[in-house]
């Protein structure tokens, strides 16, 4: 006799298909036996080597089913830090938009006129108080020396506390019309005002002890000047080119002149010099006296009448 050993007990009309099946010649019936299926242990036979048995089926399907939640949670969790991340950049744009919009409607609450009108009155006040007098912003000061001018011009008043006027502290600053030097000065420095070429008139103070090479050179439009009693030394080329130069007072004190002082001075009548006429010669070097000038120049000594 035929023996069919299955994992559960089949029903009456299961085992006559498990028959028909699997042994459709046979007259006589099989014995059935089965054994019990638990899901912590596989099954020690099988029907066939093909086929689940329904609680390997239903054990699958669970199984599937807890990997589809656990995956559905991991999914969950990624997607939330997102989303908070989405939700904050929202609100802190709202937030913003909603700042802009408060100061935009505070300041057109303002009339426009008062803010003209303030604008206006300043700008009057400034006129008015100091119509010629630099700002501090415009000059360029370092440890006492004033190396450099940024202004409009005009009439210029160097700082107080300035000690000494850099070399081409003012070069060719041609709007400037008259320069107000303080008696901190010591030196001007080398083409200090080289091409001022709108430069009328300038203050030296009775504190400067030396003016330097071309100083003054192609100042065009100076047309007299006075040097204090405290000045020593004028170098080489001071007023070389100044072709306005009129008159020029110098002291008793300078002692030396430098070579072409007074080149191209083709204006220059009259010099006056608190010395003496050998005193003169003897602190000159060859001046650079235009041929022209030379004609209609008059020195002034001290003994002259």
């Amino acid at each position: 006799m035929k023996k069919i050993k299955l994992l559960y007990e089949p029903k009456l009309s299961e085992q006559k298909a498990i028959i028909q099946g699997l042994f459709p010649d046979e007259k006589t019936t099989p014995d059935f036996t089965y054994t019990a299926y638990h899901y912590d242990s596989k099954p020690k036979e099988t029907l066939t080597e093909n086929n689940f048995t329904r609680e390997q089926e239903q054990s699958q399907l669970r199984q599937n089913d807890d990997e589809e939640e656990n995956l559905e949670d991991l999914r969950s969790q990624g997607k939330s830090p997102y989303i908070f991340g989405i939700i904050l950049f929202v609100l802190i744009v709202g937030l913003l938009l909603i700042l802009l919009m408060v100061n935009i409607n505070s300041d057109s609450s303002k009339p426009f006129s008062d803010n003209l009108t303030t604008t206006t009155t300043t700008t009057a006040a400034t006129t008015i108080i100091n119509p010629t007098k630099e700002s501090s912003s415009d000059f360029t000061i370092d440890s006492g020396v004033l190396t450099g001018y940024t202004g409009s011009g005009g009439d210029v008043v160097i700082p107080d506390g300035v000690t000494s006027i850099g070399d081409y502290a003012f070069y060719c600053c041609s709007d400037i019309k008259s320069i107000n030097i303080p008696n901190s000065v010591t030196s001007i420095g080398m083409c200090a005002f080289c091409n001022c070429l709108s430069l009328k008139s300038i203050n030296i103070p009775n504190s400067v002890t030396i003016i330097k090479y071309h100083a003054f050179r192609s100042c065009s439009s100076l047309e007299s000047i006075t040097i204090p009693d405290s000045v020593t030394i004028i170098e080489g080329g001071v007023f070389g080119s100044c072709s306005s130069l009129e008159s020029i007072t110098i002291p008793k004190s300078v002692k030396s002149i430098g070579i072409n002082a007074f080149l191209d001075t083709t204006s220059l009548k009259d010099i006056y010099y608190a010395g003496t006429e050998e005193e003169w010669h003897s602190i000159i070097q060859n001046p650079g006296f235009p041929l022209s000038v030379i004609l209609d120049l008059t020195i002034h000594y001290e003994s002259a009448s």
